[in-house]
């Protein structure tokens, strides 16, 4: 193997292993999202049917969230 080839190999390698990374990564991000939106969504629900049904409360909402 050539010089020249061996350093394609490696970059290829490097390559493979950063878009590995990188896949991972927004995998992650994604499972991240998803939950804190889900999160988000519980909390109000429950403020929604804990509040009178005349009136939601905004503020039980927003305390709810930030506690989450």
């Amino acid at each position: 193997m050539s010089l020249e080839q061996q350093v394609r190999a490696e970059q290829r390698q490097e390559y493979k292993e950063e878009a590995r990374t990188h896949r991972f990564a927004s995998i992650a991000a994604g499972q991240a999202a998803s939950q804190e939106a889900a999160s988000s969504a519980y909390w109000q629900a429950l403020a929604r049917s804990a509040a009178p049904s005349s009136q939601p409360s905004e503020k039980l909402v927003k305390t709810s969230t930030l506690k989450a």
